[in-house]
């Protein structure tokens, strides 16, 4: 059965409109402002160019601890039940680097 015209350019839309809604973020609100609270931390802490690096090693480290702590594969992979406890390794993670 071969389809029409109009049917291939439904199909299309279709598959558009699905492609278009998975392409989205994958994370929630309450996921994006923890990634956001680390961010502002981590910018606080290292203001300078210079200080680049120190970010970008506290925020490795940091992830290396979610993602063990957390069992995830990938810190990506934080979901909204996990932002208590995540919330928690971060003040930890936070207060040990303040001092």
């Amino acid at each position: 059965m071969a389809l029409t015209k109009e049917d291939e350019e439904r199909v299309r839309e279709i598959a558009q409109t699905v492609y278009e809604n998975q392409k989205g973020s994958r994370t929630t609100p309450e996921v994006r402002k923890f990634n956001q609270d680390i961010e502002n931390w981590l910018r606080d802490s290292f203001p300078n160019d210079s200080d680049r690096q120190g970010r970008n090693s506290n925020r490795s480290g940091l992830y290396a601890v979610l993602r063990t702590i957390l069992d995830l594969s990938n810190i990506q992979n934080l979901r909204d039940g996990q932002i208590p406890e995540a919330r928690q390794i971060f003040d930890e993670y936070k207060r040990l680097f303040s001092d």
